[in-house]
């Protein structure tokens, strides 16, 4: 049966590639049929300002430059001399309606005599690399972090008109745009997005294109994409984290909750005391369980190494609670969950918060009831083990799965007031209400840091000179002390030589030696006053 053909319908329009964009852009013939759709490129450029959508051809005005004016007629007589040869494919259909059904390559034939070229159709790089990224081997969690990359990324190219996005408009400008667009644009919170959140997004995006560069989509190095450098961080990551103390985590744990929030709030208490990543939950809850021995071995979501968990007193209180069988829930509900749930506990310690945008950093004071999150969890165990030197560092390694120092280290946050009190007990002594029992230096103003730092000082010299005179006086006590023991043993002998001649005159008397009896008698009885005198108490 033959098909209807209207040749009016069949029309041509002229469209630029990149109608938005600042640079000189190509133009192309778009020519329907039915509802099939022909591209030609017309091998002109023009700015999209130059540009008139409505009668689709290109300014002439006396506002322009002479060069732009010539350049804006050559693509006006291109586009006159593109339409006639499209009308005239038409006449010759209409004389020739048994060729209706060659009118395409009819077209292509008598257009590219005219100088006209059929646009080749490109492929979509965005398209291409959600593919990519689909058969890519990793993990979900990674697959989902990249995916999620790529969504910002369409979303940039949607909000410049990119779309569908080309390889070769994939270049260094491209990133550096985007990185401006990601620093413009507001993140959760109403906030700016940090300098580092950036530098990771744009990372990840580049990941993919090296996917794409060894598989010739793309020239990272004819792109000048290699280039590119991440904004650099004027501080650490980690010091924005926080750990939950011991009274905290019971505060938490003791806190009367129902339904959801119950789940979430022994959700969290178990992971901490598991010290594991919320993804490993699942691991735990699948892993080989040792009830009489009280150990899970586990196999890490992150790692391949198998670990054995001990359960704790209070892991296994949840685990009898719901007959050793974790109720399940998502990452961002329990996230949700415990910060109202971190409210109702009061818990309102302030820490600081740093953040990077555009080079300038900040710190503002938050509470950490606004903060917390379930990787809190695996941060307040480890700082808890450390703290209390319930295990050594291997032993805690051994259990949260970290194999280097460095990336444990960044997760023991000693409280900065624990520290404190803990100095403050060296010097003050243990005791339970410090405020009464430090004594208050008097004399001392607290209305700047410079006076109360000087006064500390003067404070510090005082105490060192009491501590060299109770020092003087000791040593002088030791003199003394030591000239009275000299004297003592001197008497001592003294005595011991008269009681010796006493003796020795006592027995001349036994003995009856005549003349000498009388004399000995009377040194006899000087020494046995001297005697008296030495044995007085």
């Amino acid at each position: 049966m033959d098909q209807q053909v209207f040749i009016r319908e069949i029309v041509a329009h002229f469209n630029l590639r990149q109608p938005k964009g600042n640079k000189p852009t190509p133009i192309y013939m778009v020519v329907r049929i039915g509802k099939k759709q022909l591209k030609f490129s017309i091998g002109c450029k023009i700015y999209p300002s130059q540009w008139d959508k409505k009668t689709e051809r290109a300014f002439i005005s006396p506002m322009l430059t002479e060069l732009d004016n010539k350049n804006n007629f050559i693509v006006n007589s291109k586009i006159s001399d593109f339409l006639f040869g499209f009308r005239e494919v038409l006449n010759y259909i209409c004389n020739r309606p048994n060729e209706v059904s060659e009118l395409e390559n009819i077209l292509n034939k008598h257009l590219k005599n005219k100088g006209l070229t059929r646009m080749r159709k490109r492929e979509n790089a965005l398209l291409w690399l959600y593919d990519d990224l689909e058969k890519a081997t990793m993990k979900d969690s990674s697959r989902k972090d990249y995916e999620q990359q790529l969504n910002d990324f369409e979303k940039f190219c949607k909000a410049t008109n990119r779309i569908p996005l080309q390889w070769e408009d994939i270049t260094y400008s491209l990133i550096m745009e985007y990185q401006e667009w990601l620093m413009t644009t507001t993140a959760r919170r109403y906030s700016k997005r940090d300098d580092r959140t950036i530098g990771a997004k744009i990372g990840k995006v580049i990941t993919r294109l090296k996917s794409a560069a060894r598989e010739g989509k793309i020239d990272l190095y004819q792109s000048r994409i290699n280039l590119y450098e991440k904004p650099k961080a004027n501080y650490l990551s980690q010091d924005n984290t926080f750990a939950l103390s011991e009274d905290e985590i019971n505060t938490l744990y003791r806190l009367k909750l129902s339904g959801d929030l119950e789940k979430a709030r022994d959700i969290f208490i178990f992971q901490l005391w598991a010290g594991q990543r919320f993804s490993d939950l699942k691991s735990i809850s699948n892993g080989i369980i040792d009830r009489t021995s009280l150990k899970i071995k586990i196999i890490q979501e992150k790692g391949t190494t198998p670990l054995t968990i001990p359960i704790f007193p209070t892991a296994l209180e949840i685990l009898n609670k719901y007959d050793w069988h974790l109720p399940s829930m998502a990452q961002s509900k329990v996230n949700k969950f415990l910060k109202e749930i971190a409210v109702r506990a009061k818990l309102t310690r302030e820490h600081y918060v740093t953040r990077q945008h555009r080079g300038n950093v900040t710190s503002e004071k938050r509470m950490i009831c606004d903060d917390i999150a379930s990787h809190c969890a695996r941060r307040s165990f480890i700082t808890l083990m450390m703290q209390k030197k319930l295990l050594t560092r291997e032993e805690i390694m051994s259990i949260s799965g970290h194999k280097t120092d460095s990336a444990f280290k960044r997760y023991v946050k000693l409280l900065g007031d624990e520290v404190a009190d803990e100095a403050i007990k060296i010097f003050y002594g243990d005791t339970e209400n410090q405020s009464k029992t430090i004594p208050q230096p008097t004399g001392i103003c607290v209305s700047g840091a410079a006076d109360t730092q000087n006064d500390i000082h003067s404070l510090y010299k005082e105490c060192v000179r009491e501590c060299v005179k109770l020092e003087e006086k000791f040593e002088e006590q030791t003199k003394r002390l030591n000239t009275t023991s000299q004297i003592l043993r001197l008497e001592e002998q003294q005595a011991a030589i008269a009681q010796e001649k006493y003796n020795e005159l006592r027995e001349a008397v036994c003995e009856g030696y005549g003349t000498e009896l009388l004399e000995a008698q009377r040194e006899g009885d000087e020494i046995s006053d001297l005697l008296a005198y030495y044995n007085e108490p």
